[in-house]
């Protein structure tokens, strides 16, 4: 779960679903955003274990992501839910199992997916999505 690249006919998915601190998952959204050319869709799980500083590092995570021009973003988990706020067009999940539940009767197609996220949210579970 290790900046895998797997494909699904029309669809890449680049799951990097084990580890999200700060400093990786702004490296994960600059090389996703300058490398990949076409639909770009994100899909951003909870950085866990951040303490004190998790709502300040959630938001800069977002102006990161409103700045890069995504074709779609889905964002997963408490703490991006407490800084999203409106700030930009994004679709908000409490958690991994209810966006699963959304993409099975919406799957994106033609897109190249980037899935980030602490492990603790379980973002692998939508592999499922595709795997069916």
């Amino acid at each position: 779960m290790r900046s895998q690249i797997l494909r699904y006919g029309d669809v890449t998915l680049i799951l990097d679903a084990y580890n999200a601190n700060p400093t990786s998952m702004n490296a994960a959204l600059k090389d996703f955003s300058t490398t990949v050319k076409g639909h770009r869709t994100v899909i951003l799980g909870d950085m866990l274990e951040l303490g004190e500083h998790s709502r300040r590092e959630h938001s800069a995570v977002l102006d990161a992501v409103k700045n890069a021009g995504f074709d779609a973003v889905y964002l997963v988990g408490r703490e991006f839910g407490a800084v999203l706020d409106g700030q930009m067009p994004a679709e908000w999940f409490g958690d991994a199992e209810a966006l699963r539940a959304h993409l099975m009767k919406h799957k994106p197609a033609e897109t190249t997916l980037l899935i980030k996220g602490s492990r603790g949210i379980g973002l692998e579970k939508l592999l499922a999505v595709w795997q069916m």
